[in-house]
């Protein structure tokens, strides 16, 4: 039969120790239930959670990099060649979101959210590919003075299939059809002289323009 003290002298412990059930333990003879396996493991976790943490940071601040060279957040898939990183994470913030939107758990918190949307962070992908669309056709107007763009357009076929795609869905708008436009982007095409019927005589005066 193992007999304990009746009474446990805090003498030897400092004033500024702490009394942990461990530690108490141990002077009366007991063992503790936490074991080592348990520490390292809470340790490991917070040395993960922080690594994670400082990796969003850093990617947050390469999209914070992009906003204040191109004045948005919409990285083409093209940028996949400059950093394919930055790219994977701003497509897996979008599938957090989505998976927020239907109660799931997830680690993007409010406080990233609110970070991102600072910047103008569009969360709808498809959306996102028509502002990234949008802003090529700027670029486009930037170099060629018009949103004219040709049929057969090697430096970017895919802006050339967009602009069709944008005539053809106006057109579906006025003839009172399912359309995926909206008030809003026919006012930010027009702003910039956007033509919903291209006839010859404006094709060739673009491409004089061009020359």
């Amino acid at each position: 039969i193992r007999i304990f003290p009746d009474k446990i002298s805090l003498s030897s412990f400092s004033s500024f120790d702490v009394l942990s059930s461990s530690t108490l333990l141990s002077h009366i003879g007991g063992k503790s239930s936490i074991s080592k396996s348990h520490i390292n493991d809470s340790t490991n976790n917070d040395k993960f959670n922080k690594y994670l943490k400082n990796k969003w940071e850093k990617r947050f601040d390469e999209l914070i990099n992009f906003y204040h060279d191109n004045g948005h957040c919409n990285i083409p898939n093209s940028y996949s060649n400059t950093n394919s990183s930055l790219l994977s994470w701003i497509k897996r913030q979008r599938y957090q979101y989505c998976l927020l939107q239907q109660g799931k758990k997830v680690s993007l918190t409010k406080q990233r959210i609110k970070k991102l949307e600072s910047l103008g962070f569009i969360w709808n992908i498809h959306e996102a590919v028509w502002q990234a669309r949008y802003n090529e056709l700027l670029q486009y107007k930037s170099v060629y003075g018009n949103c004219v763009v040709p049929t057969n357009f090697p430096p970017n076929p895919k802006l050339s299939i967009w602009v069709k795609c944008q005539r053809r869905q106006y057109q579906l708008r006025l003839e009172g059809k399912p359309s995926s436009t909206t008030t809003e982007r026919i006012a930010m095409l027009e702003k910039h002289g956007f033509f919903w019927v291209v006839t010859q005589r404006t094709a060739e005066r673009a491409s004089i323009q061009e020359e």
